[in-house]
């Protein structure tokens, strides 16, 4: 494309239901040097510039700006209760899990939270067009590690995910496991015994010391090791 114009740069995107593009995206797209596009893009209005690099075309959700702002990443915690339908508040910020550091930003009003977690802790996250998002039993197992949101929160999200059946206990008890956290274990057991499901098979990899799942911490589950009020 020797003389591709910024609009049908614009439609390529598009057409792939994709609103957010990085400039290497739109270099191998061009063929075109870096350092030129850099120039070009801003020189059209329809180009928005996210950060250095970034931009997005057409008023994308803050969904998909925040899960494309650093690669890997995905969305998760209360941000993705509410993508999935488990919650009806709404997120005062959006989460996003990844390996990468990076500053808090503001999109619209709405702040995107940044949480660098492991290589091997990046996992169980689906892509929904151009948005990577948490799978439901990935974002509990998730805001249960970062103790995030409250644990009423998590546990008023999971009371509505076992009602509408969404949940693979099985895969949900893999995830966990396969995080590697003990005090995780503690709290994902006593949150499926609360909800009658067998979690038997978690005993074995529970954190040994007592967790503090929520409050001061006045009483003890000893089948589970955490503290609650």
């Amino acid at each position: 494309m020797p003389n591709i114009k910024t609009q049908s740069i614009i439609d390529y995107f598009l057409g792939l239901n994709k609103k957010v593009f990085t400039i290497n995206d739109v270099a191998r797209l061009t063929g075109k040097r870096k350092a030129y596009l850099s120039r070009l893009l801003p020189t059209n209005s329809k180009f928005k510039r996210i950060e250095k690099g970034k931009y997005y075309v057409d008023d994308p959700d803050v969904y998909e700006i925040a899960s494309n702002i650093v690669n890997p990443s995905y969305i998760s915690l209360m941000s993705a209760f509410t993508y999935n339908g488990l919650t009806t508040q709404m997120p005062v910020k959006i989460s996003v899990i990844t390996t990468l550091r990076h500053k808090k930003m503001n999109f619209n009003g709405m702040a995107i939270d940044f949480i660098t977690l492991d290589a091997g802790r990046i996992f169980g996250y689906k892509k929904v067009e151009n948005i990577r998002i948490a799978t439901a039993e990935k974002s509990f197992v998730d805001s249960l590690y970062l103790s995030d949101p409250p644990y009423a929160d998590i546990e008023e999200a999971f009371e509505k995910a076992v009602s509408e059946g969404i949940l693979n206990f099985d895969r949900l008890k893999e995830y966990a496991i396969e995080m590697m956290s003990g005090p995780l274990i503690n709290r994902l057991g006593f949150l499926l015994d609360s909800f009658a499901v067998d979690a038997g098979s978690l005993l074995q990899y529970k954190a040994k010391r007592p967790v503090l799942l929520f409050g001061k911490g006045t009483k003890k589950n000893k089948k589970w090791g955490v503290l609650y009020d």
